[in-house]
């Protein structure tokens, strides 16, 4: 006669219904705000050390998604707010240069390519040193040229 038989498991390798990405996120917040970098292998150990559960990594990923959105906010509200941000900034920094590039959706919308922003002591080392190539490219003599064209390039692969 076989005896009685307990499955309970002091830890359970299947995901929980009740445990959802939302509640994984509030649970995960402040690990997301001391390091939004957190790998969802990471969050994976700490719930299943916190709750006994070993979520899925879709879930951790999806919670961890949904934490930094809700502690940084969205990309689309922040690409919106940009060009508001850059002109509060040359606003208050007089003579900074900013340069937004943007690209076009097939679907009608912009979609961000990059931005280059320099404050005005930076803008004026980056325009010597774009005179400076350009006197150099100019002042190339044969007897100095292998000798000029190193420096250019030094230069311009620093930039």
């Amino acid at each position: 006669m076989i005896g009685p038989h307990n499955y309970a498991s002091s830890s359970m390798s299947q995901d929980h219904r009740k445990l959802d990405y939302n509640v994984i996120c509030e649970s995960i917040k402040s690990l997301v705000h001391k390091d939004a970098s957190i790998k969802p292998s990471m969050i994976i150990a700490y719930i299943r050390e916190r709750f006994n559960y070993t979520v899925t990594y879709r879930k951790a990923w999806m919670a961890k998604n949904k934490a930094v959105e809700s502690i940084y906010g969205n990309w689309e509200k922040s690409f919106e707010e940009l060009p508001q941000w850059l002109m509060v900034m040359k606003n208050s920094n007089p003579r900074t240069i900013v340069d937004l590039k943007t690209l076009p959706n097939p679907n009608g919308t912009t979609k961000f390519h990059r931005l280059f922003w320099a404050f005005h002591p930076a803008s004026k080392v980056l325009n010597f040193a774009n005179q400076l190539s350009t006197s150099m490219r100019h002042g190339c003599t044969e007897s100095t040229k292998g000798h000029c064209c190193w420096q250019l390039h030094r230069m311009e692969t620093t930039r």
